[in-house]
Parts: C-alpha cells; sequence; structure tokens
C-alpha cells in the first residue's frame, strides 16, 4: 500500500502488463496475492505492504525482496487486514476476488474504499467467467455461460458482476459529513492473455475513491445493505445480463456500407458506444475492412458480451474497454488507449455527452492527421451539428438526413419485440415518434 501524497508515475511499460495502470498515484501501496510485482512497486513507491494469505507465498516474498528495505509483509485474509483509514494511495489485488465467496468481495471492497485516501485508487486484475489459460474447463448450462473448473473452488464472475457492484458499494464519514463512493475509471482485458492464449476475460479494472458533500440520507437512498449487493453481484446482474444478450440480435449494422463509402485507407477504427441500442459490430468491421477495432463501451452487459464473443470469434485486431464516463472530468479513461486512428465511429456522440469540450479535445488527441469522425445524430436540424462540429475544429464536414431510413428500421422492430423485450420496443417506438430529424456526420 502506498501512503504518502506525493505523486509519481507508478506504472511504465514493462513486461507484466504495468502499461495497463499508466495514472498518476500516490506513493503508499499494498498489494495482495501479487508477490511478482513486489520489485516493481517498490521501486516507485516510498512504501509496499505485500500481503497473501498462504504463509509460504509470504515467506518466498520476503526472501526475495526484504533486501529492498521499503517492504512489509502480512499473512492473513485480505478482507480482514489492519490498515489505517485514508491511508493508502493504490491497493492493487492480483487473481483475489475469484477465491472470495459473495459476501468476502463485498467485506473487501467496504475495507478497500475505507482504507483509501481520497483520491485514491484501487487496481483489479481477476479471471472473469473463465481461467485464464482456458484449460480443464466444463461449461455449464445455463444462460450465464460461466465456466467452472473440477475441483477448483474458483468463482469465475462475470465482469459486470464487479463493475456493478463497485458502483453500487458507497460509505458515509459523519465526522466530515461526507459520503464516499467508487468511480470506475476504466476497464479491459489483460493484453498478454489475449495474445498467448486467445483469452479476453483476463480483466483490469481501475476504480478511484471520489468524495462527495451530501447528506447521508441522500448517498444512502440506493440501498447498501449487504442482502442488496449479493443481489447486484449475483441474481439481479446475471438477470440483466440474459435480458442483453436476447436484444443483441437486434443491434443492426448500421455503418459497414458508410466507411466503404469513405473510399479511404482503414488500418485502425475507435468505435465509441454511447448508445448500445445503436450499436456496430466491431467483429465484422474488422472482418470487412482488414482493420483493428478499440471499442469504448459504456454499458456493462455490453461490455461483458463483447468480451464473450472475443473469445469465440478469435480475432485479435479487436479489443474492448470499459468507462463509465468517457467524456466529462474522467479524461483518465482515456488513458489505455496508446493509438491514432484512421476512423471514429459512434452513434449519438453529440447528443450523448455531457462535456463537448472535453470529450472532443480527448477525441482529438487519438485522431491521425487524415482521420475520420463518422456518427449516427439526431438533432432539430443540420445547422445544429454543422455549428458543433465547427466549435470543436472540424473544417470538413458532410451531412446527409437518414430520418426515413431509421423510421423504417424502428418500425420493423417495435412488433417484433414487443412481447419479450418491451422496454427495447419502446425505445424504437420513441425513435419512430420523435421530432428530431436523423443524421450521418462524416467530419475530418
Amino acid at each position: 500500500m502506498l501512503t504518502q501524497t506525493v505523486k509519481v508515475d507508478i506504472f511504465s511499460k514493462t513486461e507484466i502488463e504495468m502499461a495497463e495502470l499508466k495514472t498518476s498515484l500516490g506513493e503508499d501501496f499494498q498489494h495482495l496475492r501479487a508477490s511478482r510485482f513486489t520489485p516493481i512497486l517498490a521501486a516507485r513507491a516510498q512504501h509496499v505492504i505485500a500481503a497473501d494469505i498462504v504463509e509460504s507465498f509470504i515467506e518466498v516474498n520476503r526472501k526475495n525482496n526484504q533486501h529492498l528495505g521499503n517492504v512489509s509483509f502480512q499473512t492473513g485474509e485480505a478482507s480482514e487486514m489492519k490498515v489505517d483509514a485514508n491511508s493508502i494511495d493504490l491497493l492493487f489485488t492480483n487473481w483475489l476476488l475469484m477465491y472470495l465467496t459473495d459476501a468476502e468481495v463485498i467485506h473487501l471492497l467496504k475495507n478497500a474504499l475505507h482504507w483509501l485516501s481520497d483520491g485514491g485508487y484501487m487496481h483489479i486484475r481477476e479471471s472473469c467467467s473463465e481461467p485464464s489459460k482456458r484449460t480443464a474447463l466444463v461449461m455449464t448450462n445455463t444462460p450465464t455461460g460461466v465456466y467452472q473448473v473440477d475441483s477448483n473452488p474458483t468463482h469465475y464472475r462475470h465482469i459486470c458482476q464487479y463493475l456493478n457492484l463497485l458502483k453500487s458499494i458507497n460509505l458515509y464519514d459523519e465526522s466530515t459529513e461526507m459520503g464516499h463512493q467508487f468511480v470506475i475509471v476504466w476497464s479491459k482485458s489483460v493484453d498478454t492473455y489475449i495474445e498467448a492464449y486467445g483469452n479476453w476475460r483476463q480483466v483490469q479494472i481501475l476504480v478511484r475513491k471520489v468524495s462527495v458533500a451530501q447528506s447521508k440520507n441522500k448517498l444512502t437512498s440506493s440501498p447498501n445493505d449487504e442482502r442488496h449487493l449479493s443481489m447486484v453481484i449475483k441474481s439481479e446482474t446475471i438477470a440483466e445480463q440474459v435480458k442483453f444478450d436476447l436484444r443483441r440480435e437486434t443491434m443492426r449494422k448500421f455503418f459497414h456500407e458508410r466507411i466503404a463509402d469513405l473510399h479511404c485507407q482503414i488500418n485502425s477504427i475507435l468505435h465509441l458506444v454511447l448508445e448500445d441500442r445503436l450499436n456496430v459490430d466491431a467483429f465484422e468491421l474488422s472482418e470487412a475492412f482488414d482493420c483493428s477495432i478499440h471499442s469504448i463501451e459504456t454499458n456493462p452487459y455490453s461490455f461483458n458480451a463483447n468480451l464473450s464473443r472475443a473469445v469465440e470469434k478469435q480475432d485479435k485486431r479487436v479489443r474492448f474497454y470499459y468507462a463509465e464516463n468517457i467524456d466529462g472530468s474522467m479524461g483518465e479513461s482515456w488513458l489505455p488507449l496508446k493509438l491514432n486512428f484512421d476512423l471514429i465511429v459512434g452513434c449519438r456522440l453529440l447528443e450523448n455527452s455531457q462535456n463537448f469540450e472535453e470529450f472532443f479535445a480527448n477525441l482529438k488527441e487519438h485522431m491521425n492527421s487524415t482521420c475520420k469522425l463518422l456518427s449516427l445524430e439526431a438533432a432539430d436540424n443540420e445547422e445544429v451539428l454543422e455549428e458543433a462540429l465547427f466549435k470543436f475544429g472540424f473544417t470538413k464536414i458532410k451531412i446527409k438526413e437518414v430520418t426515413l431510413e431509421i423510421m423504417d428500421e424502428a418500425s420493423v422492430w417495435i412488433d417484433i419485440l414487443a412481447e419479450h423485450l418491451p422496454k427495447l420496443s419502446l425505445f424504437y417506438q420513441s425513435l419512430a415518434e420523435s421530432d428530431k430529424l436523423w443524421f450521418t456526420v462524416v467530419a475530418e
């Protein structure tokens, strides 16, 4: 654990995926079940507390790293660690939560929120839905599609279960009248496991502790009791995932012919999913245009579904990211993207962006000199879109109205979905009845 407030760039590019956490963090650090990371972390931290439940693992870690001088070692249950409140700048867990029961996971995450300093980070690496090397697997015949392994007590949860739980946990400090909660900065697959084992479901999550001045009643208006959190991590989230998977079949392939019409060289596409009900099939785009696709998701269920599809498709050109907020004050969510793109694709980007200036500033950083933006937008008129795009530095803009095409598509799905997916049917009905016009936008 790191405890001082002096900021350092904790993780630089190394052979063990530390580049995935490239952000400014504090110097006091605790890591759980992550002994091979000890020397790297100790080189960048004032103090590291290394903890593991297995005494023999701690002894090996002690033997190898005690000489560093700034590492202390603890043995015990992760959720029962004795740590001062607000004393840790970064908590790093490595393949830990999958060995804990649901109740233990909830207890640990509540403790983590208590241990972390304001603005502190927790970085989680987990096997989601299946083992890391995809061996000795027995697939359960259930809608969730979670793997189980013979003679292995591991809990292979979906990534959406962890994401929803992290968003649901909060604490209230009566002494300061401040509420505390996690904000998910980003989540993504561990690249090493994609390349070595074709496994997209070895996942990292970076969360940050944030504090808000509000009353206890307001903060706890959403249930935070054990029973509710147990439902979030299990039955409630799984049920919603099943519903989402059913509706995936309705996602239209709207952009393929429009991308072909651009007549430009495309090696890499950034796909922004701010409206998952008007989605783009990343795998079909990758195959059709023989290019890499990097898709930022804002829906935990869409992120989970696409990681599962990635394992099935085995197309290593396609990568997925999750961010709770990719347009506002959380510019950190763009940090895992170290690439520039030839094309950026999205739906309703202008409508769904809450902070236009920061959103497009982040966007422009990842556009190469000839990059184009292709978006499907709803607006009162063409001039509104043109004015907004000019404001953010786009000088070449082509806008085409496609309202009738969208209305025809929506009307087809209203009746089809009415019986089994009424909420999605209502969404398409709202499109059909909307007063707004629909446009495709190409800008550079």
